[in-house]
């Protein structure tokens, strides 16, 4: 799964879409997995998930709040 998104990051940097991939969280208890992008807007996100063909429930803002170091 994450390798996949960040193909498609890739592509879709090449093509000249402003878009990161910053990381994911796995919680195996619940069976869902968190990704953490930065882009333009949620089409963006939208098309990449649906290019790299990963299921998404959904696609919300989030602001980081603390980074560790």
């Amino acid at each position: 799964m994450v390798a996949a998104s960040q193909r498609q990051v890739a592509r879709m940097r090449e093509e000249g879409d402003l878009v990161h991939y910053l990381g994911s969280t796995f919680l195996p208890g619940e069976g869902l997995c968190y990704c953490l992008y930065q882009a333009k807007d949620e089409t963006v996100l939208s098309a990449l998930n649906r290019a790299a063909r990963l299921p998404v429930t959904r696609i919300v803002p989030a602001i980081a709040l603390a980074q560790s170091s």
